[in-house]
């Protein structure tokens, strides 16, 4: 049994309960007494914890697009970001990407805590580049709410001398092909054009050449120069390709000097791809092991690689007893992304005289193609020593 001031201290304790507790109207009149919703009106309440959002980095760029202006092709501008960490905790900067090989750029520092800033700096590359250019700059940090910052620029690089065409682009060139282009450059402003030298250089210097064929006063372009000024210099470049060398891509730039302030040296890429205009398989007719008075057969196939059709003309054998018939022509159009392929298949006979030591010669199979028509192939016949068994199984179809 509790003492009377116990219970009146236990009542007291229970009234303030019950005004601090929600009461729920219930069927009749009565009210009841719901403890979990206590709980549920303090987590609504303003004053709670707002998880780890609240305490996460926050990576922040003040501008997030500069405008560089104007300027000369070839000459660099420098840019800068300024960041800062607005979170409440340690901001890491983890990557700095860039979208092209003509900006450079980096954090001036990687790690910033609440409320240190820095700087993305770096610096675009103007060379080879023409007109209006937009560049993005990807920032990775460890910014829950925001990985990755993009930064953009846009410069607008201007010509003294303008170049036509901007690069000489031969797509597929036979291995054997000699080919040349005409590029024309025109000074933008008043200033006679004056050129110094032509060089080439690059991964495939070797196989181009350039040189200067003439400079000449030329009427302006409308609007080109402001004032009174009508005319203008240019100066046309010869770019050619020397035949032979190895196959694959061919790779290179011209460089102009000239006596423009503005503009000293104008580069002029090149490309290609280099290829050989047939495939010939096998590449060597070889009759196998041959006794005197026997005739063997063999199948050649000949692939054009260039996309270029071919019919063959004739076949000069050189005075052989070796006879040859067109058995099937097709076209290979298999691959959408490639050129259809022309494809000829021959059969050549070889007839090995009474008096047959052996044969090594060379056929040549004629096209009807401009250059590139003379397709050498290597024969080869063995003579059959006595007791040596014909080998028929060697090389060809």
């Amino acid at each position: 049994m509790l003492s009377p001031r116990i219970q009146r201290i236990s009542f007291c304790l229970g009234l303030l309960l019950l005004a601090a507790a929600p009461l729920t109207a219930q069927p009749g009149g009565n009210l009841r007494f719901e403890p979990g919703a206590v709980e549920s009106a303090n987590a609504a309440s303003p004053t709670a914890p707002l998880g780890r959002e609240a305490d996460a980095p926050q990576i922040h760029a003040e501008k997030t697009h500069l405008d560089l202006g104007t300027v000369n092709e070839g000459e660099k501008v420098e840019f800068a970001f300024p960041i800062v960490n607005l979170g409440r905790d340690t901001l890491r900067i983890l990557q700095v990407q860039k979208s092209c090989g003509c900006t450079e750029a980096t954090a001036e520092k990687h790690i910033l805590q609440p409320g240190e800033s820095t700087q993305i700096t770096g610096q675009f590359d103007s060379h080879g580049r023409r007109g209006m250019q937009h560049k993005i700059i990807t920032v990775s940090s460890n910014d829950p709410k925001n990985p990755s910052l993009q930064l953009t620029f846009n410069v607008n690089v201007s010509q003294t001398v303008l170049v036509e065409p901007e690069r000489v682009s031969w797509g597929r060139i036979s291995v054997e092909e000699a080919t040349t282009q005409t590029v024309t450059l025109r000074s933008a402003s008043a200033e006679p054009l004056e050129i110094k030298e032509v060089t080439v250089d690059g991964p495939a210097a070797e196989r181009i050449w350039a040189r200067l064929i003439d400079v000449r006063p030329t009427p302006a372009v409308a609007g080109q120069l402001d004032g009174e000024t009508s005319t203008t210099t240019e100066a046309r470049i010869a770019v050619g390709i020397k035949p032979g060398g190895e196959t694959g891509t061919l790779q290179g730039r011209v460089l102009v000097r000239t006596n423009l302030e503005q503009q000293p040296v104008v580069e002029i890429p090149v490309l290609g791809l280099i290829t050989v205009p047939y495939v010939v398989s096998p590449t060597i007719l070889f009759f196998g092991v041959m006794a005197p008075a026997t005739t063997v057969e063999r199948t050649l196939v000949l692939q054009s690689m260039d996309g270029e059709p071919f019919e063959i003309e004739r076949v000069d054998v050189s005075g052989l007893p070796i006879e040859w018939k067109l058995i099937e022509q097709t076209e290979d159009v298999s691959t959408p992304d490639r050129d259809p392929r022309s494809i000829k298949r021959l059969q050549f006979s070889f007839t090995a005289p009474e008096d047959f030591e052996g044969l090594e010669n060379e056929i040549q199979i004629i096209t009807d193609r401009k250059g590139n028509n003379i397709i050498p192939v290597r024969t080869i016949a063995r003579s059959a020593k006595p007791g040596e068994m014909l080998d028929d199984a060697l090389g060809g179809e």
